[in-house]
């Protein structure tokens, strides 16, 4: 070992379309960030999304999507139909 401490990433960025209520979020997270809004305005669901790729990773994408009663309880729907989820996230 050099010394060093392991660098631990930060999440710099989550961005989700279609998980749950989130039509297309985009939010940029800082060292502190805190989430303030009405209730049922998704501020849970931004939470999850980072719980659910933690979940994804640790346990895989099946078993994270399993825990969560299914992708029909993830996917968002609307009276046109069902929407593909997507998730991002950029670290530093």
């Amino acid at each position: 070992m050099d010394g060093k401490k392991p660098t631990i990433p930060l999440v710099t960025r989550v961005a989700a379309k279609n998980f749950r209520s989130l039509e297309d979020v985009d939010v940029k997270l800082g060292p502190l960030t805190v989430l303030v809004g009405p209730n049922a305005s998704g501020k849970s669901n931004v939470v999850d999304v980072l719980r659910f790729v933690a979940d994804a990773f640790r346990n895989g994408l099946d078993r994270a999507i399993a825990d969560r009663h299914g992708i029909g309880a993830i996917r968002r729907w609307s009276a046109k139909g069902r929407y593909d989820v997507e998730v991002g996230l950029e670290f530093q």
